[in-house]
């Protein structure tokens, strides 16, 4: 009796050898995941996806609330504005008009503070007579001293409108133009920052924060996951790992579909592993291993995640 149990186990374990045996690799269809954070802080404004929505490279995930960014970048164009303006009044030079208009108010000045250095005089005069207390041509002296301040700022100011404005100052103001556009692109580039976008087109695995959240520089906002480039892991025994070279063509093959995915080993792995991720043997528990990264060709996003997968090396590098 135990004889012909042994001749009936014989051949049913003679057709369960390993799928690596005939060079399929089993493992588990994933995909790379992306966290994408805020390079700026500030309140969330606006949420724009969430868990499950599928979304396209460049797509908005959230907005940070940007009105004092928005201010402050606003004061500053105003600034490069007002610089421009007086930019163009000094390399267009004065007008004739307006060094007309001075000239008059030079003549008024003049004719002012020669009729209080009149006045001035003979006040001084009745005071050394004895006329007048020495208090009386106090107010005087000061008022003869602002006409003679108002007239030399005139005389000055006439120069100028005549010569023009000196190369330096010109320069100056150009330095300064300068500082402000550059003060504006840094406000630009800061008020961008305050809108996040999608790094490429991706499945929304989470979503971290809420509108009216505070989000800080760097912390998540949300993960994704790059469906369009699924990949599996695969373990290779280190004895049969001269059989294998980066770039050879595979075959992916899941439950969920009638036909393989292609596929080529976009990376091994530089180090030895003794327990793969997946143990579905003894045996196989016991292999000193490899780990080898097969990328599956999948643009429409139709493989399953997180299916289990087996892979046959199928060919050489190209």
């Amino acid at each position: 009796m135990w004889r012909k149990i042994i001749i009936v186990l014989l051949p049913l374990l003679g057709c369960h050898e390993p799928d690596r045996a005939r060079g399929r690799w089993q493992g588990v269809v994933e995909m790379d995941e992306i966290t994408v954070a805020f390079e700026v802080g500030g309140r969330i404004d606006d949420l724009a996806v969430g868990r499950g929505d599928l979304v396209t490279a460049g797509q908005v995930i959230a907005k940070l609330d940007d009105a004092i960014a928005r201010r402050s970048r606003e004061a500053t164009a105003a600034e490069v504005e007002a610089i421009e303006a007086e930019l163009a009044l000094m390399r267009a030079g004065t007008r004739q008009e307006e060094v007309s208009a001075t000239s008059a108010r030079l003549i008024a000045a003049r004719a002012v503070e020669k009729n209080l250095h009149d006045q001035q005089k003979r006040q001084e005069t009745l005071v050394e007579e004895g006329a007048l207390p020495a208090a009386s041509v106090d107010a005087l002296r000061t008022q003869h001293s602002q006409a003679r301040g108002e007239r030399q700022a005139l005389e000055q100011q006439l120069r100028a409108q005549r010569n023009g404005a000196r190369p330096e100052q010109i320069t100056a103001l150009e330095a300064r133009l300068a500082a402000a556009e550059a003060a504006v692109a840094s406000a630009d580039e800061r008020l961008a920052r305050h809108v996040l976008h999608a790094p490429k087109a991706a499945s929304v695995i989470d979503v971290h924060l809420e509108p009216g959240e505070i989000a800080g520089p760097g912390v998540a906002v949300a993960t994704l996951g790059d469906i369009h480039h699924p990949h599996v892991e695969i373990f290779i025994p280190q004895a049969q790992l001269s059989q294998v070279s980066q770039g050879m063509k595979a075959e992916v093959e899941v439950d969920a579909s009638s036909h393989p995915y292609q596929g080529h080993v976009e990376y091994i792995y530089p180090r030895t592993e003794f327990t793969p991720r997946y143990l579905f043997s003894e045996e196989e528990r016991q292999t000193l291993v490899v780990r080898v990264r097969v990328a599956v060709a999948d643009p429409e996003a139709a493989l399953p995640i997180g299916v289990p997968a087996f892979v046959q090396l199928t060919g050489a590098a190209p």
